[in-house]
């Protein structure tokens, strides 16, 4: 062990009357914690040598006693809030801090954010996607402008909570992915072009699309993960029921039905590269809204019916989309012909 770092849910309160320290993994609570060893939580919040530790006047034992009681751990072990999938709640508690951001000024930032840029390169590389792995199955060219116009389809939308067991086509499903998905595409080709500064051009970096069949003409069964780049998806999973989609959504009896289920995921290390404000996260939020509504968009204009939802069982949804570590769903966006 080289590296120590902070432990996941590890909550301090500094009083008059000294600090007290709660290690929840632990269900243990220390009162009047050593002054050098508080000092030593809030220096180890990002990881850090244990030779820069000595270096900067902390004490072997006072290292020793953070460590033993599970206060500070090994910076390249897996983390607690990723190891059970809560990363969400971790998010959500520091987006509620006053964190101040980079660019706090009116200025146009533009020299501050290349800095910023070129400093996060430095010390790492941006994360890439998650490869693709599984059966592919190419989806048909989109061919074509839907058959309602997009000011109308904006008029007419509804949410839609039955569904008819009228198969979708495959190739209809393929134009509704690839209509949601051209800003992914647009910011893909903007990275590529060799200025690091492009890398702030982020629409849905994030994103991670999975598509449950349950109802699709012309598509193997089972869960398939989108690759927006290439057209293509990639069957994860051979089988799945409508009662599983059920039960992730809350057991809303509206996810069932023909068509399918599509989940937003979030692939947390390319998404955290960039937004390292606390406030990041609610742009992953609303950044997640927007493409829901890029979905319903392209889903309203070619006559078929839909709803969302982010009341999702999220370890019920790795399980049923194969989700590693490191990636979790957000949002399910249901959709097929209405009832």
């Amino acid at each position: 062990m080289s590296r120590l770092r902070t432990a996941s849910l590890v909550h301090g309160h500094a009083a008059d009357r000294g600090a007290t320290v709660t290690v929840l993994p632990e269900r243990e609570r220390l009162a009047h914690v050593d002054p050098r060893v508080w000092k030593l939580l809030f220096r180890c919040l990002q990881p850090v040598d244990i030779d820069e530790l000595r270096a900067e006047g902390f004490e072997d034992d006072v290292i020793e006693a953070a460590r033993s009681l599970r206060l500070v751990v090994d910076a390249d072990a897996d983390c607690l809030w990723e190891e059970h999938r809560w990363t969400r709640g971790a998010h959500l508690l520091f987006s509620q801090l006053d964190a101040a951001y980079v660019d706090d000024d009116a200025t146009d930032g533009t020299d501050t954010r290349r800095h910023e840029v070129a400093r996060y390169l430095r010390e790492r590389p941006y994360p890439p996607r998650r490869p693709y792995e599984g059966t592919p199955f190419a989806l048909p060219e989109p061919a074509g402008e839907p058959p309602i116009g997009a000011l109308d389809a904006l008029a007419t939308r509804r949410s839609v909570r039955a569904f008819a067991r009228r198969a979708v086509p495959v190739a209809t499903i393929a134009e509704i992915l690839w209509a949601a998905t051209v800003k992914v595409r647009e910011a893909e080709r903007a990275q590529a072009s060799g200025d690091p500064y492009e890398l702030l051009n982020s629409y849905y970096a994030w994103l991670d699309l999975h598509i449950v069949n349950q109802g699709i003409d012309g598509l193997p069964p089972g869960v398939h993960r989108y690759d927006p780049l290439e057209h293509v998806l990639w069957r994860t999973r051979d089988d799945a029921a409508d009662d599983e989609v059920v039960a992730i959504a809350a057991h809303q009896p509206w996810a069932a039905g023909s068509g399918a289920a599509i989940f937003l995921a979030v692939q947390w290390d390319r998404w955290r590269w960039l937004y390292r404000s606390s406030r990041g996260y609610m742009t992953l939020l609303v950044q997640a809204g927007e493409f829901s509504q890029e979905l319903l968009g392209a889903i309203y204009r070619r006559r078929l019916g839909a709803w969302v939802t982010p009341a999702i069982h999220e370890t019920s949804a790795a399980k049923l989309l194969s989700l590693p570590a490191g990636i979790d769903a957000l949002m399910l966006v249901k959709l097929g012909p209405a009832a």
